[in-house]
């Protein structure tokens, strides 16, 4: 099987029956079905590759939000800390 100039596979070829031997015209009819094979899977794994890229992608994006989200929280965690009010808490106005 090809797509243009690359192999994708092998197709092995032969007959079951012993008195019968394979001539070109099975050859040709094999060539054209592998031909049709390799374009069709090409067809098949373009979305697929698109998919995978696309969800590396988002693995990336999710990884670089949860990171700005532990580094804000652990400064409102820090901030909450340092401004802790100590003793009473007063109101305004009394």
């Amino acid at each position: 099987m090809t797509f243009g100039e690359k192999v994708l596979g092998l197709v092995h070829l032969y007959c079951t029956d012993p008195l019968k031997a394979l001539n070109a015209e099975d050859l040709e009819f094999t060539v054209a079905v592998a031909k049709q094979l390799g374009t069709v899977t090409q067809q098949l794994a373009a979305p697929a590759r698109t998919l995978s890229a696309e969800n590396q992608s988002l693995r990336i994006q999710l990884k670089v939000e949860k990171q700005n989200w532990s580094a804000t929280a652990r400064r409102l965690k820090s901030d909450r800390a340092s401004n802790r009010p100590s003793g009473r808490h007063q109101r305004d106005g009394c």
